[in-house]
């Protein structure tokens, strides 16, 4: 039975290894869910910065969606009035800081035990209640949550939706005048349609599609380029952050940072490790644990037959072809295994020289959390490297055992509040009051505005470590060095 099921989920893994690599970025959805963390050599892990600028793109989408809900639900006669209408606004961003808080919590444990921490930790149990309560409440109010998640996954980003009536002007302006403006109108329906607001006329959505394709847009396919141009503009963030973590390397065998270039960021340092991908994990996670079964029903017994015949002759092929009927019918929970060690397998990749995430302690001297370079690492020469974390994310007392730090993404309530009286910024950097050391900043106070996904900053200038020091200059935030020249 050992042979027979390395031999299926062998093939399992790699058909999906062949199939997942193939695959663009393009054709990865958004995903409300960061996925698990893998453990990496070295104790260290890379942001998996895709996942994060998804998530923050599909905040800015609810958000926009949820400023927009008021006014559009008032012209179906359901009326709100401002302090209803920022109530909404402000349950949808605690929704979102809880989720955060959750999945913090639940971080620190690996895919195993995370199942149960999630049913039986009591601050998880907690959240969960609120989230609950929220939801409840937001739905009562008229706002589907679920239905604006796919909506926004589906093309309701507001730079799909700009693109779209860009091209409707472009294509319809001389065949049919008005056909930009219908387009316009039927995405402003199609938004109102989330929410199915009583008196909502589908008939006439529906006739509304029918003259616009009539007038020669194919609403598919043009949001299909739309959403293209949507991925493209992602893949520039996520390209703009791999060059911060790849560029300072030096070539050749020794890792260690290059003094002809830019230093490692805020946060990182040099190191030789696997950075890891959670989208690519969770997919193969799905695709196994969702698989494992139908592929399972065929395989096993004829897997279970081959073993069989050749171990026994007829008499044994029988006897495999039961066991590989028992295999996949019986009461063995292969699913979540199998879909957990798909996981750990795709989720990381090649081991690279390239700045990684330092370390998060506790220390004894300010009985606080502080940032420590990676015992594997030659150091950074970013006079910055150990006074904060790296963007969006926080080094904070864990709640598990006393004296222990952990590293966090930011919460959406972390970005909120001015940095100072006259900064354009928002959100917490350095020490904080709860002993933990923070990187959160924002243009704005909600964390789709987050400098993560962001290349330029305030005054169009480049998001670049370089240039976030002389922010961290004017903050006031300590310059925390490595004792040695990491390019020595």
């Amino acid at each position: 039975m050992r042979i027979l099921t390395v031999f299926v989920f062998s093939g399992i893994a790699w058909s999906h290894r062949i199939s997942t690599q193939s695959k663009t970025y393009e054709e990865e959805s958004n995903s409300e869910h960061l996925g698990d963390e893998a453990e990496v050599e070295a104790e260290s892990e890379l942001p998996d910065v895709q996942t994060l600028t998804d998530r923050i793109l599909m905040r800015e989408c609810l958000d926009t969606h949820a400023q927009a809900f008021p006014q559009r639900m008032a012209e179906y006669g359901v009326h709100m009035n401002e302090a209803d209408s920022d109530s909404l606004r402000s349950l949808i961003l605690r929704f979102w800081s809880l989720q955060d808080q959750k999945e913090n919590h639940l971080s620190n444990y690996n895919s195993l035990t995370k199942i149960f921490h999630a049913h039986r930790d009591a601050p998880v149990r907690l959240w969960k209640a609120e989230m609950k309560n929220i939801s409840s409440f937001i739905n009562s109010q008229g706002f589907r949550y679920r239905r604006a998640v796919s909506y926004c996954d589906g093309g309701g980003a507001l730079q799909v939706r700009e693109c779209i009536t860009d091209q409707a002007k472009e294509f319809g302006g001389a065949i049919l005048p008005e056909l930009p403006a219908l387009v316009g109108r039927l995405l402003e329906l199609e938004a109102v349609a989330v929410h199915s607001p009583p008196g909502f006329d589908r008939p006439a959505l529906k006739k509304l599609r029918n003259v616009v394709s009539a007038g020669g847009v194919n609403l598919r396919r043009v949001t299909n380029k739309c959403k293209s141009k949507d991925h493209s503009y992602m893949q520039e963030i996520v390209a703009h952050l791999d060059a911060q973590l790849r560029s300072p390397a030096a070539e050749g065998r020794a890792c260690k940072e290059d003094p002809a270039r830019d230093f490692c960021p805020e946060g990182l340092n040099i190191l030789v490790n696997r950075p890891i991908n959670a989208k690519r994990g969770s997919a193969a996670f799905t695709a196994v644990y969702f698989g494992s079964w139908p592929f399972l029903t065929v395989a096993a017994p004829l897997v279970g037959g081959l073993i069989g015949a050749m171990e026994g002759g007829p008499a044994g092929k029988v006897s495999g072809v039961a066991a590989g009927n028992f295999f996949a019918h019986g009461p063995i929970p292969y699913g979540a295994p199998m879909g957990a060690v798909a996981y750990a397998i795709f989720s990381v990749g090649p081991r690279t020289c390239m700045c990684f995430p330092r370390e998060c302690v506790y220390s004894e001297e300010t009985s606080s959390c502080v940032i420590s370079k990676d015992g594997h690492s030659v150091g950074s020469s970013n006079p910055f490297a150990n006074s904060v974390p790296f963007m969006s994310t926080k080094c904070v007392p864990s709640v598990h055992f006393e004296k222990t730090c952990e590293m966090q993404n930011c919460d959406a309530a972390d970005f909120m509040g001015r940095l100072t009286t006259e900064s354009e910024l928002f959100g917490k950097v350095g020490p904080q009051p709860d002993g933990g050391v923070y990187n959160c900043m924002s243009t704005s106070e909600l964390s789709h505005d987050s400098l993560l996904v962001d290349t330029m900053l305030p005054g169009e200038i480049p998001n670049t470590p370089e240039h976030r020091n002389r922010i961290f200059e004017e903050l006031g935030v300590e310059p925390k060095p490595d004792v040695a020249d990491a390019s020595q």
